[in-house]
């Protein structure tokens, strides 16, 4: 369904896997182990920090990467 809404409407569909992305820092790559649940995200290695709206950027940005 989304990849017909992107037809229509002259854009780009790319297909992420989503295992892992709610653990994946967007800035470093850096997988951290956390529960679902937990929606903030603090990074060990790079000192990232961002809420919800960070993990999407971070699978965004695999998208474009894989595309």
């Amino acid at each position: 369904m989304l990849e017909y809404k992107c037809e229509r409407e002259g854009t780009h569909f790319v297909a992420v896997d989503p295992a892992g992305t709610t653990k994946e820092c967007a800035a470093c790559g850096v997988e951290t182990d956390k529960p679902l649940w937990v929606r903030e995200h603090n990074c060990p290695s790079c000192g990232f920090t961002a809420d919800g709206i960070g993990t999407r950027h971070g699978t965004f940005f695999l998208a474009v990467s894989s595309s």
